[in-house]
């Protein structure tokens, strides 16, 4: 590498690389919900659990989770992915889920949203989205999952896998 130096050059192994030139995900997490979870329209507040099996850690801090609201620990551009699984009978025509943010800790806009029909007949329905944030303050940022059916709707939940769950990956500096 040319140091600028009139020509005399320097050596860096490549491990070191990243040091100079910053890089890699300091912030990565992945939680689901631990068994079956029903509601007509509700934040998914219970059974939130930190994916441990399989060899799974967490990148960095991790987010903290209570009463189904994430807590996001730094600030960056983050994306967060979420997969709603449904896996009951139900009368009603539809299945939704949506990502709902809080800029000021207190009121919840939707995000991003998405349904699918509503499982008959011992079908499934399986429901992804993903969104990316610029968090800009910890204290006031926070993120939650609903879910919503025009009958009610059960998220399928399993401690052993993530049938319903989220991914929170760090992308960068804001």
């Amino acid at each position: 590498v040319d140091d600028g130096a009139g020509g005399t050059n320097r050596k860096v192994t490549a491990s070191r690389i990243k040091t100079y030139i910053g890089g890699g995900i300091t912030e990565a997490d992945t939680w689901r919900i631990s068994s079956n979870f029903t509601t007509d329209n509700g934040v998914i507040t219970s059974n939130w659990e930190r994916n441990d099996t399989y060899g799974y850690d967490k990148i960095g801090t991790g987010m903290s989770e209570s009463s189904g609201v994430f807590t996001f620990p730094s600030t960056g551009h983050w994306l967060i992915m979420f997969n709603a699984y449904f896996n009951d009978t139900y009368a009603g025509a539809y299945v939704g889920a949506q990502m709902q943010l809080t800029q000021n800790n207190s009121s919840y806009s939707i995000v991003t949203e998405n349904f699918g029909n509503s499982p008959t007949n011992g079908h499934h329905v399986n429901i992804s989205m993903q969104y990316h944030a610029d968090i800009t303050n910890v204290s006031n940022y926070k993120i939650r999952f609903n879910g919503y059916s025009h009958d009610s709707c059960r998220f399928a939940g399993n401690t052993a896998g993530t049938y319903t769950g989220a991914i929170f990956i760090r992308l960068g500096d804001t």
